[in-house]
């Protein structure tokens, strides 16, 4: 008889760091507390300072290894500083979950040139500089995962969700 695995056991990441965008609520919590449970550090990034705190407390007190890095995706010089501050605390990067997003709900004739800008600054720009960033720590990982998170409604359509929709699909 064929021996049973738990899922610690199948989705080992020991030994690897993560960093989970959107990581203090929903679904980044989820997965970064996921992750951690299968072993892996985790840098918890969400504009909310004491969300992220949280969720990297309650990760600690579960036994698992966290830390709380406020960022804001459609500000670059805080993509820089979260890779900085996660390379200073682990020494390393190996997997990025692009999961924070910003779920702009307007019609089409509503649109303006800076919520156009938010949008795609966070859901497209964000994620794209947050891997450049990374870049060079991903290179040296033999396990190197980027995970973008998108909507499902870049498959459907809907009269308020084109820009949202839009930036998420890339």
């Amino acid at each position: 008889m064929a021996a049973t695995k738990t899922p610690n056991e199948l989705f080992d990441l020991g030994g690897r760091v993560a960093i989970v965008t959107g990581g203090s609520r929903g679904i980044g919590e989820a997965i970064a507390r996921g992750f951690a449970a299968a072993g892996a550090k985790v840098v918890i990034a969400s504009r909310k300072p004491d969300a992220c705190e949280a969720v990297a407390q309650s990760i600690k007190a579960a036994g698992g290894e966290a830390i709380a890095v406020p960022t804001h995706l459609g500000e670059l010089d805080g993509l820089e500083n979260l890779v900085n501050q996660t390379v200073e605390h682990f020494g390393q990067i190996d997997i990025i979950v692009n999961n924070a997003a910003n779920p702009l709900a307007l019609p089409v004739g509503q649109i303006t040139a800076d919520a156009f800008d938010k949008s795609m600054h966070v859901n497209l720009r964000g994620p794209l500089f947050l891997v450049q960033n990374a870049l060079p720590w991903l290179e040296k990982s033999s396990h190197a995962s980027v995970i973008n998170i998108i909507s499902a409604g870049v498959y459907t359509n809907g009269a308020y969700v084109a820009l949202y929709t839009a930036a998420k699909a890339g």
